[in-house]
């Protein structure tokens, strides 16, 4: 992959177009369901046309059920550790947290990011990129005209990209 190559690539040609989502009425429980079905840290949060209202991640959750539980600080916390086959990794679970009554009683509209950073799909992965550093941020929705929501890019689609274009410049230099 030469860099003019990817100094071409647009948010469209990098994003993953089949997005697992929630409704603003999802409980929070249902979300942290999908989160960890789904090895993913935030939800893109839509309405019956796809049109983008927000985002919910899991640090948003882990906030609001600490704000809610201040002695959550005080108890030991109950962890479980298993071992993610999909992602090939040890994950880490706080079960008192996961099965909380807060987070069924919760819609993901009372938690969630109502603006989320965005992108437009013909915007140039190297904008892309620096957004997401400056903003300090895992993952940017790619939004079409009106908020509809096109896909999502994660730090990982961008570290991918640049892995192989750095592995095709050493390839080429041993030719």
């Amino acid at each position: 992959m030469k860099n003019s190559y990817r100094q071409q690539l647009t948010a469209a040609d990098l994003m993953v177009t089949d997005v697992v989502t929630v409704m603003p009425t999802t409980s929070l429980r249902d979300a942290s369901h999908r989160l960890v079905e789904n090895h993913i840290s935030g939800l893109p949060v839509v309405d019956h046309h796809n049109r983008c209202l927000g985002v919910i991640s899991a640090s948003d959750i882990m906030r609001f059920v600490d704000g809610r539980n201040p002695s959550t600080k005080e108890r030991p916390s109950r962890i479980t550790k298993f071992f993610d086959e999909r992602a090939h990794r040890w994950e880490y679970l706080d079960l008192d947290t996961f099965f909380s009554d807060d987070l069924v009683a919760t819609e993901v509209s009372e938690v969630m990011n109502p603006a989320p950073l965005s992108v437009e799909p013909w915007t140039p992965l190297a904008d892309v990129a620096r957004r997401m550093c400056d903003e300090e941020i895992h993952r940017i929705l790619v939004l079409g005209e009106g908020g509809y929501l096109k896909g999502v890019i994660s730090s990982m689609d961008v570290a991918r990209v640049v892995a192989a274009s750095e592995c095709e410049s050493i390839f080429a230099m041993q030719e």
